[in-house]
């Protein structure tokens, strides 16, 4: 998914795409179960990912937004 990623981030970019896509066709964002601020991180920037095809970067990373 993204290259050069660690397999822990992918796991849970993995996980954060699939509760953003049950939460879409549900229509109940309230469906996310955030657990912690990194957990809410990667929640909207998997969201971002899926709707808008944005990746969110962290402060020190070079790409395009």
């Amino acid at each position: 998914m993204l290259p050069g990623a660690s397999r822990g981030r992918r796991v849970l970019l993995n996980w954060a795409l699939g509760l953003s896509v049950m939460a879409e066709e549900r229509m109940r964002p309230d469906e996310l179960m955030i657990l912690d601020r990194e957990h809410f991180r990667v929640a909207v920037g998997a969201l971002l990912i899926r709707r808008y095809g944005l990746r969110v970067l962290r402060s020190g990373e070079e790409g395009v937004l």
